[in-house]
Protein backbone atom coordinates (compact mmCIF):
# COMPACT_ATOMS: atom_id res chain seq x y z
CA UNK A 1 0.00 0.00 0.00
CA UNK A 2 0.87 3.41 -0.61
CA UNK A 3 2.09 6.10 2.05
CA UNK A 4 0.47 8.78 0.22
CA UNK A 5 -2.68 9.93 1.68
CA UNK A 6 -3.53 13.40 0.41
CA UNK A 7 -4.95 13.15 -3.21
CA UNK A 8 -2.87 15.23 -5.55
CA UNK A 9 -3.53 17.11 -9.17
CA UNK A 10 -0.57 17.62 -11.25
CA UNK A 11 -1.47 19.99 -13.81
CA UNK A 12 1.55 19.82 -15.96
CA UNK A 13 1.88 22.30 -19.21
CA UNK A 14 5.35 21.16 -20.06
CA UNK A 15 5.80 16.90 -19.61
CA UNK A 16 3.51 14.20 -20.91
CA UNK A 17 1.39 11.81 -17.80
CA UNK A 18 3.62 9.06 -19.29
CA UNK A 19 6.98 10.88 -18.44
CA UNK A 20 5.91 12.01 -15.37
CA UNK A 21 5.13 8.33 -14.04
CA UNK A 22 8.65 7.54 -15.34
CA UNK A 23 10.01 10.26 -13.29
CA UNK A 24 7.48 9.23 -10.50
CA UNK A 25 9.12 5.40 -10.68
CA UNK A 26 12.87 6.92 -11.08
CA UNK A 27 12.41 8.85 -7.96
CA UNK A 28 10.21 6.31 -5.46
CA UNK A 29 11.61 3.12 -6.79
CA UNK A 30 14.78 3.01 -8.42
CA UNK A 31 13.64 2.72 -11.87
CA UNK A 32 15.79 3.56 -14.56
CA UNK A 33 13.26 4.82 -17.19
CA UNK A 34 15.96 4.68 -19.80
CA UNK A 35 16.88 1.19 -19.54
CA UNK A 36 13.00 0.19 -19.01
CA UNK A 37 12.45 1.76 -22.81
CA UNK A 38 15.19 0.11 -23.92
CA UNK A 39 14.04 -3.21 -23.07
CA UNK A 40 17.84 -4.64 -21.66
CA UNK A 41 17.08 -4.92 -17.84
CA UNK A 42 18.44 -7.66 -15.42
CA UNK A 43 15.96 -10.02 -13.21
CA UNK A 44 16.42 -7.75 -10.71
CA UNK A 45 15.54 -4.38 -12.37
CA UNK A 46 12.55 -6.36 -13.68
CA UNK A 47 11.25 -7.15 -10.27
CA UNK A 48 11.54 -3.65 -9.30
CA UNK A 49 9.56 -2.16 -11.99
CA UNK A 50 6.92 -4.55 -11.69
CA UNK A 51 6.78 -3.71 -8.35
CA UNK A 52 7.12 0.11 -8.73
CA UNK A 53 4.58 -0.08 -11.26
CA UNK A 54 2.54 -1.94 -9.22
CA UNK A 55 2.51 0.49 -6.51
CA UNK A 56 2.32 3.26 -8.53
CA UNK A 57 -1.81 2.34 -9.32
CA UNK A 58 -2.98 3.13 -5.74
CA UNK A 59 -1.12 6.24 -5.88
CA UNK A 60 -3.77 9.17 -5.20
CA UNK A 61 -2.44 11.15 -8.56
CA UNK A 62 -4.39 12.55 -11.69
CA UNK A 63 -2.50 14.10 -13.92
CA UNK A 64 -4.08 16.50 -16.30
CA UNK A 65 -1.25 16.97 -19.15
CA UNK A 66 -3.15 19.28 -21.47
CA UNK A 67 0.00 21.78 -22.80
CA UNK A 68 -2.20 24.61 -24.11
CA UNK A 69 -3.73 25.30 -20.61
CA UNK A 70 -5.08 29.10 -19.35
CA UNK A 71 -6.23 29.65 -16.02
CA UNK A 72 -10.11 28.95 -16.97
CA UNK A 73 -8.69 25.35 -18.10
CA UNK A 74 -7.46 25.12 -14.79
CA UNK A 75 -9.92 25.86 -12.63
CA UNK A 76 -12.23 23.58 -14.28
CA UNK A 77 -9.62 20.58 -13.62
CA UNK A 78 -10.15 21.53 -10.22
CA UNK A 79 -13.46 21.88 -9.49
CA UNK A 80 -13.91 18.59 -10.91
CA UNK A 81 -10.96 17.15 -9.04
CA UNK A 82 -12.37 18.45 -5.95
CA UNK A 83 -16.05 17.76 -6.04
CA UNK A 84 -14.98 14.43 -5.17
CA UNK A 85 -12.83 15.58 -2.30
CA UNK A 86 -12.56 17.67 0.85
CA UNK A 87 -8.66 18.02 0.38
CA UNK A 88 -5.68 18.13 -2.40
CA UNK A 89 -2.60 19.23 -3.19
CA UNK A 90 -2.90 21.26 -6.49
CA UNK A 91 0.39 20.95 -8.46
CA UNK A 92 1.05 23.35 -11.73
CA UNK A 93 4.22 22.81 -14.12
CA UNK A 94 5.25 25.81 -14.51
CA UNK A 95 3.19 29.03 -14.56
CA UNK A 96 5.07 30.86 -17.53
CA UNK A 97 3.71 28.19 -19.74
CA UNK A 98 -0.13 28.75 -18.83
CA UNK A 99 -2.07 31.63 -20.90
CA UNK A 100 -4.02 34.48 -19.74
CA UNK A 101 -7.63 34.03 -20.20
CA UNK A 102 -8.08 37.55 -21.34
CA UNK A 103 -5.38 38.79 -23.02
CA UNK A 104 -5.78 42.43 -24.45
CA UNK A 105 -3.79 44.28 -27.06
CA UNK A 106 -1.36 46.14 -25.09
CA UNK A 107 -1.22 43.86 -22.02
CA UNK A 108 2.09 43.26 -20.89
CA UNK A 109 3.31 39.27 -20.00
CA UNK A 110 4.00 40.75 -16.22
CA UNK A 111 0.31 41.59 -16.69
CA UNK A 112 -1.09 38.23 -18.15
CA UNK A 113 1.16 36.45 -15.29
CA UNK A 114 -0.31 39.08 -12.31
CA UNK A 115 -3.70 37.75 -13.70
CA UNK A 116 -2.71 34.06 -13.91
CA UNK A 117 -1.07 34.56 -10.48
CA UNK A 118 -4.68 36.11 -8.61
CA UNK A 119 -6.54 33.25 -10.42
CA UNK A 120 -4.68 30.47 -8.39
CA UNK A 121 -4.42 32.02 -5.52
CA UNK A 122 -8.47 32.28 -5.68
CA UNK A 123 -8.68 28.86 -6.75
CA UNK A 124 -6.19 28.19 -3.20
CA UNK A 125 -8.51 30.18 -1.49
CA UNK A 126 -11.91 29.16 -3.14
CA UNK A 127 -10.93 25.04 -2.72
CA UNK A 128 -9.38 25.51 0.78
CA UNK A 129 -6.31 23.84 -0.49
CA UNK A 130 -2.84 24.51 -1.49
CA UNK A 131 -1.74 25.36 -4.85
CA UNK A 132 1.69 24.67 -5.41
CA UNK A 133 2.96 26.41 -8.54
CA UNK A 134 6.31 26.17 -10.35
CA UNK A 135 8.35 28.94 -11.48
CA UNK A 136 11.26 30.05 -13.71
CA UNK A 137 13.65 32.27 -12.79
CA UNK A 138 14.86 34.60 -14.57
CA UNK A 139 18.06 34.89 -16.42
CA UNK A 140 19.38 37.72 -14.02
CA UNK A 141 19.34 34.96 -11.42
CA UNK A 142 22.42 33.10 -12.80
CA UNK A 143 24.48 36.29 -12.28
CA UNK A 144 24.51 36.06 -8.35
CA UNK A 145 27.64 35.81 -7.10
CA UNK A 146 26.60 34.59 -3.90
CA UNK A 147 24.03 31.99 -5.37
CA UNK A 148 21.65 33.25 -3.12
CA UNK A 149 18.10 33.65 -5.16
CA UNK A 150 15.42 36.55 -4.77
CA UNK A 151 11.79 37.32 -5.14
CA UNK A 152 13.03 39.38 -8.16
CA UNK A 153 14.65 36.65 -10.24
CA UNK A 154 10.92 34.95 -10.53
CA UNK A 155 10.50 35.12 -13.98
CA UNK A 156 7.57 37.31 -15.42
CA UNK A 157 7.06 38.26 -11.90
CA UNK A 158 4.48 40.93 -11.45
CA UNK A 159 2.55 40.14 -8.60
CA UNK A 160 3.63 36.49 -8.14
CA UNK A 161 4.64 36.98 -4.32
CA UNK A 162 2.34 39.82 -3.39
CA UNK A 163 -0.65 36.67 -4.15
CA UNK A 164 1.26 33.65 -2.71
CA UNK A 165 1.82 32.54 1.05
CA UNK A 166 5.38 31.16 0.78
CA UNK A 167 7.74 31.14 -1.87
CA UNK A 168 11.12 28.26 -2.06
CA UNK A 169 13.45 28.56 -4.25
CA UNK A 170 15.63 25.82 -4.94
CA UNK A 171 19.12 25.25 -5.63
CA UNK A 172 22.03 23.21 -6.31
CA UNK A 173 24.80 23.05 -3.83
CA UNK A 174 27.69 25.93 -4.45
CA UNK A 175 29.55 25.88 -7.34
CA UNK A 176 26.93 23.86 -9.45
CA UNK A 177 24.63 25.47 -12.05
CA UNK A 178 21.00 25.03 -11.21
CA UNK A 179 18.83 22.63 -13.49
Amino acid sequence: ASHWRIPVLFCSLEMGAGRIVERLWELHGGVNATRIRSGFLGSTEIKTAEFTSNESKHWPLWIDDKATQNASHIRGVVQKFMAKRDRALIVIDYLQLITANDVRRNMTRDSEVSGISRELKAIAREYNCPVMCLCQLNRESETEKDGFRQLRFLRESGAIDQDTDVVMILANKEGQKDT
